[in-house]
């Protein structure tokens, strides 16, 4: 019984042990997305990181190989947490043009917002034409962001659509407005407003 109750409270302490080396890894990551969003990732170092976190680099270097190996983390949370995002614009029961009406309005919204992101995920994309270290990663967030391209289309728009074609649309109008917005062109959200809602309702399909 002893051995039972002395084997429970190590495999606690374990746990507890393991929750927190992934809340310290996690924390790190979120510090991290924010020095990469600003300074972009032929800017940054480990060192840049370390600093604005306000860790060690000896620290970096525990959780995470080399930078790439923490920016394909970071953006790889991003990516997860904005698919999700994109998916709960379309879940409320409402009608089609109601919840056309607010995916688009999360488009534009998450520009606003997260801006300095967005343009890490591009940046990181471009570099995965040049490393094979950020193609597998890059690739399996783009097979989200279709999915749930897909899934705005059954719930927003016509469900016939290809997916796949949808998503070059959006992603196309999507990129050219972060640009834009970086440039200060307010005007740029409005053409995103545009181009998205005429892909949602009147479709993009196979030819």
């Amino acid at each position: 019984m002893a051995r039972s109750s002395k084997h429970a409270r190590q495999e606690r302490q374990a746990r507890e042990r393991q929750e927190k080396r992934t809340a310290a890894r996690d924390e790190l990551i979120r510090g991290a997305l924010t020095t990469l969003s600003d300074l972009g990732y032929a800017q940054t170092s480990l060192r840049d990181i370390a600093e604005q976190t306000g860790r060690s680099v000896g620290l970096v270097h525990y959780y995470f190989d080399d930078k790439a190996a923490l920016i394909i983390a970071c953006v790889r949370l991003y990516k997860t947490e904005f698919v999700e995002v994109m998916r709960g614009w379309v879940t409320p029961d409402e009608p089609p043009e109601r919840l056309r009406a607010r995916f688009v309005e999360g488009l534009v919204g998450t520009i606003r917002e997260d801006a300095p992101v967005h343009r890490l995920w591009y940046d990181i994309r471009s570099q995965a034409l040049f490393d094979s270290r950020f193609k597998e990663p890059v690739q399996a967030i783009e097979a989200s962001l279709v999915d749930a391209i897909g899934a705005a289309l059954e719930r927003c728009g016509d469900p016939t659509q290809d997916a796949k074609l949808a998503y070059l649309g959006l992603d196309g109008a999507f990129r050219y407005a972060l640009a834009g917005f970086l440039y200060g062109d307010e005007g740029a959200l409005d053409a995103l407003q545009e181009h998205a809602h005429a892909i949602l309702g009147e479709g993009v399909r196979e030819t």
